[in-house]
């Protein structure tokens, strides 16, 4: 029992002497602002919650002069609101009628379409090698690939033939800011239906005039019918569909 009150006596002494002491401190600090707010501040608090109530009143007398009220709805005549259906529908009928027309026909509906797509990289300027035991070792593990391939890439070229005379010669560079990304084409070629000898050459090498790939095939092209002429990488080959 002694004990308890001897701990009771440990910890309430300093709390009886300086628990006064610390509150006088944060009176005078600011405590005494807090709870009790000066003449002056009130006056401020005051002005303020009159202003607002000021400028609140002033909004609503401005909406009430206006278009819209927050009691009556719209301050518009009913000859206003007419006027404005038919404004919107006019606008709606508008936006409708050129989404589907008036029809843009790409080429005359007599003739075929040729269209050349094709996103195709080409050779590596430096073949890969494979390096040796002590180039490996000298890299740190995470880098310890067998083979080193430099990154850019030779540059496609393309031609489209039909019936013997060129119909498009076009030589991509390959994408990218270290010239190792793919070269793409995409254009259109309308001409006259009918049976056709079409032949296409790709180049992806850096020999100029060279045909890595080839491709040479009578055609037959309907009116309005579109041919394709791509690349299937997974096949290595040129293709027309």
């Amino acid at each position: 029992m002694e004990n308890t009150f001897t701990s009771v006596l440990f910890y309430l002494v300093p709390i009886l002497i300086f628990g006064p002491l610390f509150f006088m401190i944060l009176w005078f600090v600011g405590l005494r602002d807090i709870i009790i707010v000066p003449p002056a501040v009130k006056e401020q608090r005051r002005r303020e919650r009159e202003e607002a109530g000021k400028l609140a009143a002033l909004k609503v007398r401005k909406r009430r002069g206006g278009r819209f009220t927050t009691r009556e709805g719209a301050g518009l005549s009913p000859l206003a609101w007419t006027g404005q259906g038919v404004a919107y529908l006019l606008f709606a009928g508008l936006v409708g009628y050129l989404s589907s027309a008036p029809d843009y026909l790409y080429f005359d509906p007599g003739d075929a379409l040729i269209k050349l797509s094709l996103s195709h990289p080409g050779k590596r300027k430096v073949a890969c090698r494979r390096r040796t035991r002590k180039e490996l070792a000298e890299l740190p593990p995470n880098m310890r690939a067998p083979l080193k391939c430099p990154r850019e890439r030779w540059p496609v070229e393309i031609e489209l033939r039909l019936d013997g005379k060129v119909l498009y010669r076009g030589l991509r560079k390959p994408a990218g800011l270290a010239g190792d990304g793919a070269s793409s084409f995409y254009e259109k070629f309308p001409v006259a239906a009918g049976v056709h000898r079409f032949a296409v050459r790709l180049g992806e090498s850096g020999q100029a005039g060279g045909s890595d790939y080839v491709l040479d095939e009578e055609v037959r092209l309907a009116p309005s019918q579109v041919l394709i002429v791509g690349f299937r990488s997974d096949a290595g080959r040129l293709f027309l569909k």
